[in-house]
């Protein structure tokens, strides 16, 4: 029950009533406490695995609402902004888990690039740094911010988002716990990004860039800036995948 990948099956066997267990082997290459989404993988793993073993298939809805369970486990909440994705593919805008209400939004022509510094950073370290409360004029900003992104995505504007690409709540808090991220996000945007964020609660960031070549370049830079920070600095870049987790 203490395990993300588990916990979502001792569930799915109760309420279900099925007459067999599931035996797990977990193999996977996203360290913890990395900001790439582990736990989240974990749980759609075994919720997607376990379900090409039912003669009942579950839907979507099922699948995320047992994939949520083990996100509560690691997290202590549960919240969809990882698991969603991992089982959509794509950009989802989630407006709310009872009832569910996913809105698949548009995927722009961008390169994602993911730059994780090896150092880990606890999610619940990470939450319990954040103020409890968000004032009434940055909880405007942030939905102007929101507003003018999804703007960008809709009308397929680079530069829109580029100007909305940007967390004025969270990350401020959160940024002085990665060395060197200030320094990696300015590099970053002179050289042409379209925003630059910490991925889930870091110390993984990530950046859009609006050219292969151009992913590529700034993957390459901020990486030796990081690096002046930090012992191992691991990149990747590529397109955004419109298909989520699938049994290969």
């Amino acid at each position: 029950l203490a395990n993300t990948a588990g916990a979502p099956l001792v569930k799915l066997i109760e309420n279900k009533n099925l007459g067999h267990g599931f035996e797990l082997e977990i193999e996977k290459g996203i360290p913890v406490g990395s900001g790439l989404g582990g736990s989240a993988a974990s749980a759609v793993a075994s919720v997607l695995a376990a379900n090409e073993l039912l003669a009942d298939k579950m839907n979507r809805d099922e699948l995320i609402k047992y994939a949520l369970i083990g996100e509560t486990v690691a997290t202590g909440a549960k919240h969809g902004d990882n698991v969603i994705p991992c089982l959509n593919g794509g950009l989802t805008l989630i407006t709310s888990l009872e009832p569910l209400r996913i809105i698949d939004l548009p995927v722009p022509s961008i390169h994602s690039v993911v730059l994780f510094p090896h150092i880990s950073i606890k999610t619940s370290d990470a939450r319990n740094i954040l103020k409890k409360e968000v004032d009434l004029l940055s909880h405007t900003n942030a939905q102007a911010q929101l507003a003018g992104f999804l703007s960008g995505l809709y009308t397929q504007n680079p530069e829109v988002m580029k100007e909305h690409l940007e967390d004025v709540i969270i990350e401020p808090q959160r940024s002085r716990l990665i060395p060197g991220f200030e320094d990696a996000k300015r590099l970053a945007l002179e050289l042409g990004a379209i925003g630059f964020g910490i991925s889930g609660s870091g110390p993984t960031m990530f950046c859009w860039a609006s050219s292969e070549q151009s992913a590529k370049n700034i993957e390459k830079e901020v990486t030796k800036v990081l690096q002046k920070s930090h012992e191992k600095v691991s990149s990747w870049s590529g397109e955004i995948s419109l298909h989520g987790a699938q049994i290969v």
